[in-house]
C-alpha cells in the first residue's frame, strides 16, 4: 500500500457496467476512456438505391454522403455474418463500423438484412483515434437495429452520450528544438514519419491512395510533422481486391498470401514478396536459417509448455518441462523441397562459399562450428523467457535491453496453461512471434546506435588530440557543445564491421542487406555507413 494512504480506508475503484443494448436509452453517462465521436451513421440496403445512409448525425463540416457507404462494408459481404471495418475518412478522422448480416423474411431484401453502424473519431485522440473502444457498443447497436430498423432512438441516445462536446485540441507539431540542440549528439534518431495502419482497403480507396501518393511527392514542412496530418507518410494495409495489385504506382511492396496450407497438398505454396513491375524480393540465406530456428523454437514452445495440473491421486512429476531453445543444429525441413525454396530464397554466393571453404580448411572446421553456434545462440535469445520459467535459458547478450513488456504478456499466458483453451494457446504463440520481431528490431537499432556512439566518441578523442598538439585562436575556436550537430559529410562515415552486421541478424554476404543498413543509418540516424565485409587476403591479395 502507498505509505501516504496508511491508516485510511481501502481505496476501491468501481467501473460502470453498462449494457448498451438495454440501458443505452436510460443513461447518458459516457463510458470511461471512450473517445468522443464526430459522426454516427446507419447504412442500410435500399431495393432501388442500393446501400444508403438511413440515419446520420455529424459535427458541422463533416460530409458523409457518398463517402462512407462502401468504406463501411466488408468485401464479400453476402458471405460474412458480422465484421468490424476500420478506415480513414478525409485524412482527419478514423472510421469504425460494425456490419451485421442477419436472415429475415423480407423477399425484397433477398431474405437477408445487411446493415452497418459506424462512427468517426478524430485522429488527434491517438492511433486511429482509439476508435476500437466503440466496437462493443457498435456491435450491439447493429444487432438491435438489424432486428428492428425503426429503433433509431438507440442511435440518438448513443450520439447524445458519445458525441464530441467541443473541438479536440490537436497534437502540437513535433518540435525540432531537441534535435537541433547542441547538447544532443548525432546519434539522436531523425526519423519522424510512421506508417499508417489502414487495415483493409479496396477499390473504393483508389482515389484516396492516389491522393496520398501525390502528397508523398510534395516536400514536407515542420508544420506537417504532427500526427493528424499524415498524408503522404506511407501506409500498410491488407486487401482482398486483386485489382489493387495491378496499381503498382500506389504501393512499394506487395505481399501475396497463399490459401491455407493443406497437409495433403503435393506442393507447398509460399507467400510471395515483390516490388513494382513484378520485381521479386527473395529471402537471404540468413533469413532462411532464422525462419527454421523460429519455427523450431515455436514448436518447442508449444509442445513443452506445462499441461493441466494432474489429478490428486496421480504422483507429481519431478521436473516441470518448459520451453528450451537449443543452440545446436537448426530444425529439419523435411517437407521443404529444394525446388520450392529456390523460388523464394537467394542462392549462396560464390564469395560465401569460398570464404567458408577456406575457413574449414584453415581451422579444420572449428571456426565454422563456432560461427554457427554463435548465430544459433543469437536466434535463441530472441525467444528466451517467452515460456515458463527455465533456468537453463540464457539471457540476451546485447548491452541494450530488449523488449520486456511483450515477454511479460507471453509469460502471463504461459503461467495459466492449466486453464488455457485452444484460442489462448494460439494467442500465446502469436504473442511470442510479435515479441520475437520486436526484439529483432530492437537488436538492429541497438547495434547501429552503439556503432554511431563509438564513432562519435572516436571523433571527439581525435579532436582533443588535435587541440593539444596545436594552439587554436580563441576567436575562431568552436566550443565542443557547438559541434553536437553537424552535417553528415563533416561527421564522416560510421565504420560497421562484419560482426556488427551479423549481430543485427543480417547476411554479411548479401548486397540487399548492406543497402538496407545504409538506408537505416541515413533515415534513422542521419549518418553514412561504411560496411567492412568479410574476406581473406593471401600475401596482400584479396582472394575472397
Amino acid at each position: 500500500m502507498d505509505p501516504s494512504r496508511r491508516g485510511q480506508p481501502r481505496l476501491s475503484v468501481r467501473l460502470p457496467s453498462v449494457n448498451l443494448a438495454s440501458d443505452i436509452s436510460n443513461t447518458v453517462v459516457p463510458l470511461p476512456d471512450l473517445p468522443p465521436i464526430s459522426a454516427l451513421f446507419l447504412i442500410d440496403f435500399d431495393v432501388k438505391a442500393g446501400y444508403t445512409i438511413a440515419w446520420k448525425q455529424a459535427a458541422p463540416g463533416i460530409e458523409l454522403e457518398g463517402l462512407v457507404e462502401y468504406k463501411s462494408l466488408p468485401s464479400g459481404l453476402h458471405t460474412v455474418s458480422d465484421d468490424l471495418i476500420y478506415f480513414v475518412h478525409e485524412g482527419a478522422h478514423a472510421g469504425l463500423s460494425a456490419f451485421v448480416n442477419m436472415p429475415c423474411d423480407e423477399e425484397d431484401a433477398r431474405n437477408a438484412r445487411m446493415i452497418a453502424v459506424g462512427v468517426l473519431v478524430p485522429l488527434s485522440y491517438g492511433r486511429l483515434g482509439r476508435a476500437w473502444r466503440h466496437a462493443d457498443g457498435l456491435k450491439e447497436l447493429a444487432v438491435k437495429l438489424a432486428e428492428d430498423r425503426k429503433r433509431t432512438g438507440l442511435l440518438e441516445a448513443y450520439w447524445s452520450k458519445a458525441k464530441s462536446q467541443e473541438e479536440p485540441v490537436p497534437d502540437l507539431p513535433r518540435t525540432d528544438a531537441l534535435l537541433e540542440s547542441p547538447l544532443v549528439g548525432a546519434h539522436t534518431p531523425k526519423l519522424k514519419q510512421r506508417l499508417r495502419p489502414l487495415f483493409s482497403i479496396g477499390v473504393h480507396d483508389i482515389n484516396f491512395l492516389q491522393e496520398d501518393f501525390e502528397a508523398s511527392k510534395r516536400p514536407r514542412t515542420k508544420t506537417d510533422d504532427n500526427v493528424a496530418n499524415e498524408a503522404g507518410t506511407g501506409w500498410v494495409a491488407c486487401t482482398t481486391d486483386s485489382i489493387l495489385a495491378m496499381k503498382d504506382t500506389l504501393w512499394d511492396m506487395l505481399i501475396t498470401m497463399p490459401p491455407p496450407y493443406a497437409p495433403n497438398a503435393k506442393e507447398r505454396v509460399w507467400p510471395t514478396v515483390e516490388c513494382p513491375q513484378g520485381v521479386p524480393v527473395r529471402a537471404t540465406q540468413r533469413d532462411l536459417r532464422r525462419f527454421r530456428a523460429l519455427k523450431g523454437g515455436l514448436s518447442r514452445l508449444k509442445t513443452t509448455t506445462p499441461g493441466p495440473r494432474p489429478a490428486a491421486e496421480s504422483p507429481p512429476a519431478e521436473h516441470t518441462p518448459g520451453i528450451h531453445l537449443t543452440t545446436g543444429a537448426f530444425p529439419s525441413t523435411g517437407v521443404d523441397s529444394d525446388e520450392a525454396l529456390d523460388k523464394i530464397v537467394e542462392p549462396i554466393s560464390w564469395t560465401a562459399l569460398a570464404y567458408s571453404g577456406f575457413l574449414w580448411w584453415a581451422s579444420a572446421g572449428e571456426q565454422g562450428r563456432s560461427d554457427e553456434q554463435e548465430e544459433a545462440a543469437l536466434d535463441a535469445s530472441l525467444l528466451a523467457d517467452l515460456g515458463p520459467s527455465t533456468p537453463s535459458m540464457s539471457a540476451p547478450s546485447s548491452g541494450r535491453r530488449l523488449s520486456g513488456g511483450m515477454g511479460d504478456s507471453v509469460n502471463s499466458l504461459a503461467g495459466r496453461r492449466a486453464t488455457l483453451s485452444t484460442d489462448d494457446d494460439e494467442a500465446r504463440t502469436e504473442l511470442a512471434i510479435i515479441a520475437y520481431f520486436h526484439r529483432l528490431t530492437t537488436q538492429m537499432l541497438s547495434v547501429m546506435a552503439d556503432a554511431v556512439d563509438n564513432s562519435e566518441q572516436e571523433r571527439y578523442e581525435d579532436d582533443e588530440d588535435e587541440d593539444t598538439d596545436a594552439a587554436v585562436d580563441e576567436s575562431e575556436e568552436s566550443s565542443p557543445l557547438q559541434r553536437g550537430v553537424t552535417g553528415r559529410e563533416e561527421l564522416g562515415p560510421v565504420q560497421l564491421g562484419s560482426h556488427a552486421v551479423e549481430s543485427m541478424g543480417l547476411d554479411v554476404w548479401n548486397g540487399h542487406d548492406a543497402h538496407f543498413v545504409r538506408e537505416l543509418a541515413a533515415l534513422y540516424f542521419d549518418r553514412e555507413v561504411r560496411i567492412e565485409g568479410k574476406g581473406v587476403e593471401v600475401c596482400g591479395v584479396r582472394v575472397c
